[in-house]
């Protein structure tokens, strides 16, 4: 479990720098998991999108629409 995971990873190195590690117990398992969830409820309740403003273009654009070149009828 967790306690085997921490075992292992104790003394590790990421990036030339050593990795230490505990587990949250407690009080400070119960303020990390509040915390998490508020700003996950927030996060929900106000997206912010993926970078865009406002709606997105709809109709046809480079790429879209009709599959090969348009030839007129002789």
């Amino acid at each position: 479990g967790a306690s085997g995971a921490i075992t292992a990873l104790q003394g590790a190195e990421v990036q030339g720098a050593t990795v230490e590690l505990s587990l949250l117990q407690g009080d400070e398992e119960e303020a990390y998991w509040e915390e998490t969830n508020r700003k996950r409820k927030e996060a929900f309740e106000n997206p912010k999108g993926k970078g865009k403003d406002g709606k997105g273009k709809k109709g046809k654009g480079k790429g879209k629409g009709k599959k090969g070149k348009n030839k007129s009828d002789d």
